[in-house]
């Protein structure tokens, strides 16, 4: 999508916008309250990227997909959007530097899976209910407040079933589609700790505040991503498809990546820096201790350890 577009559809909503940056529309942030006056944003602090359909509120530094804050500002459902969004429109001119990043990257376009992806059993976390005492537990230890639980749409197991005793975390597309789900073991009993279904190779999952300096750490899990609490995006596996690798460049928002995936990845994550090095403006490497993964070390200690920029 292009900026003209994205101002047509704005407007189409009755949505206010400033006059274009350079590659941002900015209109007021729905989700913005002042700490000190209590009052909205009136200044269009929140800026809408049209190559990646996200935005991101300088004030309250919350950010997410344009259809959140379309949902947040003027209701609409999946339906609608598809329809806005995928009206046709004339390609921004490109650059032969854009070009050469393009085919380091790949392509944006979603690829979707044939099974619908259902979620289990549970129970959304509430802030007025009491918590079991196997999630409370766990999400005191990792401190993890039931405020982050609510914002990420978390839910609960339950202690029955073939996915008991799991905290449950969503993943939607850029439509807000479900296309896939996480669930952390909160016992420290079962097999395997994470439990994924859905297709997920093509996404990745934010934390829903980016604050400046803008080191963005790339980890594996959405837990993992809860747990740095800020400046980080999971992409799921010791990998990146080429999609991937094509959001991580078109986002605006990250001047410097650090992969930071387990301590046994860490040669894999050297190979992931290397081939990502020519695409984005600075990219680094940090090793985590043998069995250890942002999740149980928490967002603080990892941000103290070394980064091997490449």
């Amino acid at each position: 999508m292009n900026k003209h577009r994205l101002q047509e559809i704005l407007h189409e909503l009755r949505i206010q916008t400033n006059p274009v940056t350079s590659e941002a529309v900015n209109v007021h942030c729905p989700f913005c309250v002042g700490s000190t006056h209590g009052l909205a944003d009136d200044k269009f602090r929140c800026g809408i990227w049209p190559t990646t359909l996200r935005y991101h509120c300088l004030r309250c530094k919350r950010t997410g997909s344009l259809f959140s804050l379309l949902q947040k500002t003027s209701r609409i459902d999946s339906a609608t959007f598809k329809r806005l969004v995928g009206v046709s429109t004339t390609p921004a001119e490109e650059s032969l530097s854009d070009a050469v990043r393009q085919r380091l990257s790949g392509t944006v376009e979603v690829i979707k899976p044939d099974k619908e992806v259902i979620l289990p059993f549970a129970n959304p976390i509430s802030l007025s209910a009491n918590q079991p005492l196997a999630l409370s537990n766990w999400l005191k230890a990792r401190n993890i407040s039931l405020e982050t639980c609510v914002e990420y749409g978390c839910l609960y197991s339950g202690n029955i079933g073939p996915d008991a005793f799991r905290l449950i975390v969503p993943l939607y597309d850029e439509f807000g589609e479900l296309i896939a789900w996480q669930g952390r073991d909160v016992t420290g009993r079962k097999k395997n700790k994470y439990k994924t279904q859905g297709y997920i190779t093509d996404h990745l999952f934010w934390t829903s505040k980016i604050q400046e300096p803008r080191k963005i750490y790339l980890v594996e899990g959405i837990l993992d991503c809860c747990r740095m609490s800020y400046n980080s995006v999971a992409c799921f596996s010791h990998s990146l498809s080429k999609r991937q690798r094509t959001l991580l460049m078109q986002e605006k928002l990250i001047d410097e990546l650090v992969i930071c995936w387990d301590g046994d990845s860490y040669d894999l994550a050297l190979k992931e820096a290397r081939q990502l090095a020519p695409i984005l403006k600075r990219v680094g490497v940090i090793k985590l201790p043998d069995g250890h993964d942002p999740d149980s070390l928490g967002g603080d200690a990892v941000r103290k350890l070394d980064v091997r920029w490449i």
